[in-house]
């Protein structure tokens, strides 16, 4: 955990992974980078793991991520004032995965994936910094009841 007067740290630690994660982007949509085994260029038109909905749902959801993102700022916010910086780098992660993402939708209408494990659908840094964020939030709330050492307000 970032010492408490290093704010700082959380800050640059998930712009780099966000800067790192739209360079890539840039790079396959631009066919800078050729597939390989682990990298591959894949257009995600659907939501989460390219599962595809009508139109009609994808509006309402999207309107329902804008709000999410909304209440995770005004959080993140409330934790940093708090002195909570473990909790305010994972919630940083969780939006600035989720920005990426976004920025991609609004500009090409797709999310562009490019990591290959070849068991598991593909997928980028920024899905990674959403679920690495929220599955550190949820195993700390589960298996460190971290309520009571005063990680969370």
């Amino acid at each position: 955990m970032p010492h408490k007067n290093q704010p700082w740290v959380i800050i640059v630690l998930g712009l780099f992974f966000f800067i790192i994660d739209r360079i890539l982007k840039y790079l396959f949509s631009h066919q800078a980078i050729e597939d390989s085994f682990f990298l591959t260029y894949t257009k995600n038109t659907g939501i989460a793991f390219g599962i595809n909905f009508p139109k009609d749902f994808l509006i309402i959801f999207y309107f329902i991520i804008a709000l999410i993102i909304l209440a995770l700022i005004i959080w993140l916010i409330k934790l940093l004032t708090g002195g909570k910086y473990l909790a305010a780098s994972l919630i940083w992660l969780v939006i600035l995965g989720a920005g990426s993402n976004i920025i991609d939708r609004i500009k090409f209408g797709f999310v562009i994936d490019y990591i290959n494990l070849h068991i598991w659908p593909v997928f980028n840094l920024a899905d990674m910094m959403i679920a690495g964020g929220i599955l550190i939030i949820i195993y700390i709330n589960v298996f460190k009841n971290s309520f009571s050492r005063g990680y969370w307000p």
